[in-house]
């Protein structure tokens, strides 16, 4: 199981930009952007904009704690539904940014850490 790679801090910080750095080592269709302000709980949809091909999965923005926990079950894959289309299984490396969620909001129980890792981009700036 891959841990998800949540990327908080300020905004304009530079979250998005070390999730960009990070896609580079990926080839232009295996990277697929959501933007985190158009997830909705258990939504079908969600994922419409994967497709087989991708192994780098971007949710940016995400706009609240609420909605990181909504994406728990996505350590163990995502379901891609898509209208007119039969739906697929992927398993991509998954990072998720935001400046919504700070450090005090993130939580600190054993099921949250077994599934990701924080990087605070606060802490990171600071040198």
């Amino acid at each position: 199981m891959q841990k998800i790679l949540l990327i908080i801090g300020p905004p304009e910080c530079g979250k998005t930009w070390m999730a960009r750095q990070i896609a580079e080592d990926y080839k232009k269709d295996e990277v697929t952007w959501i933007v985190g302000k158009n997830i909705r709980a258990n939504h079908p949809f969600n994922f419409q904009d994967c497709e087989p091909t991708t192994k780098l999965l971007i949710i940016d923005d995400l706009p609240s704690v609420e909605k990181l926990e909504g994406l728990y079950h996505t350590v163990n894959g995502i379901t891609v539904d898509k209208q007119l289309h039969k739906a697929f299984t992927l398993n991509p490396r998954i990072i998720i940014t935001s400046s919504a969620i700070t450090s005090d909001q993130v939580p600190h129980d054993e099921s949250f850490k077994h599934r990701f890792d924080v990087l605070d981009m606060k802490s990171f700036n600071t040198f």
